[in-house]
């Protein structure tokens, strides 16, 4: 049967993958799921992120909803959690979010929303039998009929987030730092209506949108810059889609997305947290049992439901907060920081210090598919001494404590070295152990 879904929704090369052809039909398939397979009749919302592909992928995939009769709000470009949190609190069953997210311009990709969630692993599988079947008999035209244009997802958004603040954030000034991506149109607005002053760096839909990876080191060089230049409390950069973010200190210190989403966890309630295998051992170290899963939102959450936990996250910056819903929300996780500057009356930088530190390298490099098994066996063997775990990739975990993780990424033809040490230069020692082995491989 044929694969669509990766770590992270659907993801391809934008004119190899999202053909006309492939988008009319995996629109139409979305469509028949939920008509026919869930029973749930009701509009689809759709948005898209401002990469060059994204309009065109978004005309025929309307096309393939209007194939199936169904009824189609078009909210224009707009981050991805706008189009979750709408498909949980209005009339809008289902949503197609067109975007790349962090990966190449020149890639793009699909999430698919369900009632407030991501498609399930469950879903993704039935929808893909469901594509298998029906891509022979579908014929990809233009399909006349109406698509209502509106801006409600951003709004109803927008009031969520300032419900949530519970209040203002005088005296705070915050630089935003959105990639020219969806959230330019948003958090800007959202943070000055909470009475922040706004710094704002590469937040034009006019310029060119900067598709990074939260994950990479120094791709928020600028807005670190911009922080210390104009004495900010801290710095918030947000991926293409708005659903990862990621801070930069009152010190310029830039925080991965498991040390800040750590320091949320702390002060959210429950008992538990829910994380990555490849998240940082800082987690381990705030007072929470630690559930941890493979890499990927959807297995996040669907842990989150198992054992009751309120919050759960990402390495890269994405955190869950399952009273808002179960998905990544960059300005839900910017708002809860807000919150504990303002309830602890501490700058973040004090926050970050109470912890442990940890010092982590996350490399990556193009790699073809067909090599990740080979380069995983290797790294078996050239490691076979050190205890192993296999929930996702092969982490390697040393005597010190210091850990080494193999992973192919799900979303991309990548392979990632994730590398962890006290001690900085260990850790970049390992990484560049790890990515030489993985290098071995590639001509």
């Amino acid at each position: 049967m044929i694969k669509l879904f990766g770590t992270n929704g659907i993801r391809g090369d934008a004119e190899k993958v999202f053909t006309n052809d492939f988008c009319f039909k995996i629109g139409a398939t979305f469509a028949f799921y939920l008509q026919n397979n869930l029973r749930l009749v009701g509009p689809i919302a759709v948005g898209y992120d401002p990469r060059y592909s994204s309009y065109r992928i978004l005309k025929w995939i309307i096309y393939g909803l209007r194939s199936q009769k169904a009824q189609i709000y078009d909210e224009g470009i707009t981050p991805s959690p706008c189009l979750t949190y709408f498909t949980k609190v209005s009339e809008a069953l289902g949503g197609i979010m067109i975007t790349g997210s962090h990966v190449r311009e020149d890639m793009n990709g699909l999430k698919l929303y369900i009632k407030g969630e991501e498609v399930t692993k469950k879903q993704e599988a039935e929808i893909e039998e469901l594509y298998d079947k029906m891509q022979a008999i579908l014929k990809p035209q233009a399909y006349d009929g109406q698509v209502k244009l509106e801006n409600r997802a951003m709004e109803t958004y927008k009031k969520m987030l300032i419900n949530l603040a519970r209040g203002k954030f005088p005296k705070t000034k915050v630089v935003v730092d959105a990639g020219n991506g969806t959230q330019s149109l948003c958090m800007p607005e959202v943070l000055r209506e909470l009475g922040v002053e706004v710094v704002e760096t590469c937040c034009d839909l006019a310029n060119p949108l900067l598709s990074r990876d939260t994950e990479t080191q120094g791709a928020f060089e600028e807005m670190r810059k911009v922080v210390i230049d104009n004495k900010a409390d801290f710095g918030i950069g947000y991926d293409s889609d708005g659903d990862r973010a990621v801070f930069v200190t009152n010190q310029g210190q830039m925080l991965t997305g498991d040390v800040s989403c750590s320091i949320i966890t702390k002060f959210e309630p429950g008992q538990y947290v829910v994380t990555p295998i490849n998240t940082s051992s800082v987690v381990e170290h705030i007072g929470k049992k630690v559930e941890r899963t493979k890499v990927g939102a959807t297995q996040v959450a669907a842990r989150m439901k198992e054992v009751g936990a309120n919050y759960g996250f990402e390495a890269n910056g994405g955190g869950i907060s399952a009273e808002i819903f179960y998905g990544r929300d960059g300005g839900s996780t910017t708002i809860k920081m807000l919150k504990i500057l303002r309830s602890t009356k501490k700058d973040l930088q004090s926050l970050v210090n109470e912890l442990p530190r940890f010092y982590q390298v996350r490399e990556k490099v193009d790699c073809e598919r067909e090599l990740n098994e080979k380069i995983v066996a290797a790294a078996r063997a050239k490691y076979s001494k050190l205890k192993m775990e296999e929930l996702d990739g092969l982490k390697l975990i040393f005597p010190s404590g210091d850990w080494l993780l193999f992973r192919a990424s799900g979303n991309a033809p990548e392979f990632r070295v994730f590398t962890e040490s006290k001690d900085e230069k260990e850790a970049k020692r390992l990484n560049d152990e790890g990515m030489a082995l993985v290098k071995s491989f590639i001509k």
